[in-house]
C-alpha cells in the first residue's frame, strides 16, 4: 500500500525495517537508476523541524551528506509521515572491514592507499558533520552503520531520523546514541545507563567522530579488555562492553587510554611513517604523522567536552 503512493518507483528489494521506517532498494523510472526509498511508519510529530532538515537536504551538492532527490510528507489515516529518496550506496562499516580482511594478520599497517583513503573517508563524513552544525543541527548517531559510499566513492552521512535542532543556549534534551560512540557526558556511571534527559552539545557529535575515526584505522570493537589502572599496564581493545566513555571518568583512566589509542595507532599505521608540514609562518617540517592523528584522535575524545571543539582547528591545520 505504501508503495502505490510512489508509481514511479519500481521495488527492487526491502533493505530493512526498524522501529520508525521500512528501507527500500527501487529503480527510479524518471531518474533512470537505482536509489533507496525511506518511508516513516511513525506519525511526524515534529514536522517543522523535519521540513527544517528537509529543506537542509535538498541543498545541492552539499558535501558529506547523502544525495536526496526527493524528501516530503505524505498522509495515511489522516496522519502525516515523512519519507525519503536518495541516492543508493555500500555502508561504512562493510567497506572498512572488506579493507582489513585484505591483509592477513589482525594487526597490520595500512597500505598508504589504504590509509589516504580512510582519511579521505573521514574528512567527507567531516564535512558533513560541519555543515550540520552550521545550520545549529546535531545528528546524534555519529557511527560508520550511518555513512555510506556512493557509486563516486564519496562518503555521505546518512539516517538523520535522530537530529535534533540545537537550542539558543547551544543544547538540547534527548536520550539517543550508540553505546560505542557515546560521549562521556551521556552516561550515568551510578546508574549504569544513559544519563536522564542529558543536555546534548554539538562536542557529543564531535567525541563520537573521534571514535568513528578510530573504528575506521583499527576496524575493532571500540571496548576495553583492561581497565587496571593501578598496575599501569596500558588497555586493550575487543571485545567487550567497557567502552572509552567509561574509561574516561577518571583522570588516570582518560591518562591510560590516551596512551593505549597512540599504541593501537602504531600497529595499524606505520610508525615512522613521516608527512610533511606546513606552519602558519610559512616553513615546512618534516614530522611523524602517526604523532599528528593521535593529537587530533585524542583530542576529539577529551573527557571535558568544552575542549573537543579544537577539533576543527586542529584537523585544518594538517590537511
Amino acid at each position: 500500500m505504501l508503495l502505490q503512493k510512489f508509481p514511479y518507483l519500481i521495488p527492487l528489494s526491502k533493505i530493512g525495517k526498524g522501529a520508525q521506517g521500512i528501507v527500500f532498494k527501487c529503480f527510479h523510472t524518471q531518474l533512470e537508476q537505482i536509489v533507496v526509498l525511506k518511508v516513516n511508519i511513525t506519525p511526524e510529530e515534529q514536522p517543522e523541524r523535519t521540513e527544517k532538515l528537509f529543506n537542509f537536504m535538498k541543498t545541492p551538492n552539499l558535501k558529506g551528506i547523502v544525495r536526496t532527490f526527493e524528501c516530503n510528507f505524505y498522509e495515511l489515516h489522516n496522519s502525516k509521515y515523512s519519507y525519503l529518496i536518495m541516492e543508493m550506496g555500500s555502508p561504512l562499516d562493510h567497506v572498512m572491514s572488506e579493507m582489513h580482511q585484505n591483509y592477513s594478520n589482525l594487526e597490520h599497517c595500512l597500505s598508504t592507499q589504504d590509509l589516504i583513503e580512510v582519511l579521505q573517508y573521514f574528512t567527507e563524513v567531516l564535512e558533513g558533520v560541519i555543515s550540520l552544525h552550521n545550520l545549529n543541527f546535531t545528528h546524534r548517531d555519529l557511527k560508520l552503520a550511518n555513512v555510506i559510499i556512493n557509486n563516486e566513492g564519496h562518503a555521505k552521512l546518512i539516517d538523520f531520523d535522530n537530529s535534533k535542532v540545537i537550542q539558543s543556549n547551544h543544547s538540547i534534551t534527548v536520550n539517543i546514541g550508540t553505546w560505542e560512540y557515546l560521549a562521556p557526558e551521556v552516561y550515568d556511571e551510578e546508574e549504569g545507563k544513559q544519563t536522564e534527559n542529558f543536555k546534548i552539545s554539538k562536542n557529543c557529535d564531535t567525541y563520537s567522530m573521534g571514535c568513528v575515526l578510530m573504528k575506521m584505522i583499527c576496524n575493532r570493537t571500540l571496548s576495553i579488555i583492561s581497565t587496571n589502572e593501578d598496575s599501569g599496564s596500558s588497555c586493550l581493545f575487543g571485545v567487550g562492553k567497557n567502552y572509552f566513555f567509561k574509561l574516561l571518568s577518571t583522570p588516570q583512566g582518560e591518562a591510560m587510554l590516551h596512551q593505549s589509542i597512540r599504541k593501537e595507532i602504531d600497529k595499524f599505521i606505520d610508525p615512522n611513517l613521516e608527512v610533511i608540514c606546513s606552519h602558519p609562518n610559512s616553513f615546512l617540517e618534516k614530522v611523524l604523522f602517526n604523532d599528528i592523528l593521535g593529537r587530533c584522535l585524542i583530542t576529539m575524545i577529551q573527557s571535558r567536552s568544552t575542549h573537543r571543539g579544537r577539533m576543527y582547528s586542529l584537523s585544518q591545520n594538517y590537511e
